[in-house]
């Protein structure tokens, strides 16, 4: 089968059509070459029902690597359907329907679509793929940046070459730079990403300053009070000392 091109972009009408098919018993894929005899159904374990399930697959030898009944891994993986909850969301969305889904037509739909996408978001979330991937240290630091990786390690690689220095909280020890693949595609795609990346660091650091500025304002207020009133007890002490001299 003849490979897309490296970007495998995913616009809205692909994404619904990918679903559509591998919302079906029996998908035909991208080329529509697949048949129901293609398939089989066999009993293979289900890691969202942690159990056996009645699976309709391909035939052995069908399809070759890389592939989810006809789709690209890379294409399934731009569906940005990452977990059974953003199937069901997408499924419920106007993106995907202008038209009212049951509650049991939402479940059988997801349920299908994610036992056949899961294993292969499993394959490329380990492996990796030529893509941006969100990069950082532990849960503190400065946060998050994106960087273009040929695979999870490599994106590591740069983490700890390039980014440490801005993104690692120095007061921080333990932590080793996390990668998470985020879209697969081109380097390009990166100003998409770190653009708003810049853009939150700058908006979040002038937000902490403003409030740094705010707490000054009033520890200054409480700075005067607590003078002045320092001064009036300092005052009142020496002038009932005063008039107890006096009286004696």
């Amino acid at each position: 089968m003849t490979r897309l091109p490296e970007n495998f972009g995913v616009n809205d009408n692909l994404r619904r059509k990918i679903v559509d098919d591998l919302a079906v018993k029996y998908p035909v894929g991208r080329l529509g070459r697949y048949k129901k005899l293609d398939y089989v159904v066999n009993r293979d374990w289900s890691y969202h029902h942690e159990g056996y399930r009645n699976i309709t697959v391909l035939n052995e030898g069908r399809e070759a690597e890389g592939y989810c009944f006809g789709w690209e891994d890379e294409l399934i993986w731009n569906l940005k359907l990452h977990d059974y909850n953003s199937v069901r969301r997408y499924l419920r969305s106007d993106k995907y329907t202008e038209s009212y889904l049951s509650e049991h037509a939402v479940s059988r739909r997801a349920n299908r679509i994610w036992i056949r996408i899961d294993p292969i978001l499993r394959r490329v979330r380990h492996a990796g793929r030529p893509g941006i991937y969100k990069v950082g240290y532990g849960y503190g630091g400065a946060g998050n940046a994106y960087v273009y990786a040929e695979d999870t390690e490599s994106a590591k690689i740069y983490t700890d070459t390039m980014l440490a220095a801005v993104l690692k909280d120095p007061k921080s020890t333990g932590y080793t730079a996390r990668a998470e693949l985020i879209e697969i595609g081109p380097a390009v795609l990166l100003t998409n990403y770190n653009d708003d990346t810049a853009a939150s660091m700058t908006h979040d650091a002038k937000q902490n300053l403003a409030q740094a500025e705010e707490r000054l304002v009033v520890a200054k207020e409480k700075l005067v009070r607590a003078e002045q009133a320092a001064m009036i007890i300092q005052s009142l002490s020496g002038m009932q000392i005063a008039a107890s001299l006096e009286n004696n």
